[in-house]
């Protein structure tokens, strides 16, 4: 049996959560596999046009502190995890690489703008503004779509953590 945990699951329940039930449901040598963005700490490509350096990294700031602390921690957990002996799992490989978001049209950036990156979460406008206010978040949305008029695409760089594991055989425990 193998068990696929998609985007932003672990993100939900938290990661040791999702770990401890792959631990119980898994048979011996069934695979698991993971991959958690880090929706705290992603990042756009290109500067966004209109903004000064202090307003980007204040959006940028205000983006990732919008996501739930729980998801903040991924990789904190990931470490913990790393000793999953005591679920039964076993981990064949963990790592950490970008997942990249091309958007390449007005209605794709709205769609960005508009949509939580983790459920229950605000989305990227909302997050700004609240945090910053109704005029900075106009200029963030501005920005971002000066930013499709002058490059053609907009992308985005998610961290993300990719996680295997199987559950040890009966008596490797």
């Amino acid at each position: 049996m193998t068990a696929v945990v998609g985007h932003g699951v672990a993100g939900v329940a938290g990661l040791p959560a999702v770990l401890a039930d792959a631990g119980r449901v898994l048979v011996p040598g069934g695979r698991f596999a993971l991959a958690e963005p880090l929706h705290h700490a992603r990042r756009y490509d290109d500067a966004l046009p209109g903004l000064t350096a202090h307003e980007q990294w204040q959006i940028d700031t205000a983006l990732g502190q919008a996501t739930p602390a729980h998801a903040r921690h991924a990789v904190d957990d990931l470490v913990t995890a790393s000793h999953l002996g005591h679920l039964g799992l076993e981990i064949d490989r963990g790592d950490l690489a970008p997942t990249t978001t091309t958007l390449r049209d007005h209605d794709a950036v709205a769609v960005h703008l508009h949509t939580p990156p983790v459920p229950a979460g605000p989305n990227p406008l909302e997050a700004v503004r609240g945090q910053l206010g109704e005029l900075l978040a106009g200029r963030y949305e501005t920005a971002c779509h000066q930013l499709l008029d002058d490059r053609g695409t907009v992308t985005i760089r998610t961290p993300t953590v990719y996680l295997s594991a199987r559950r040890a055989r009966a008596g490797r425990r």
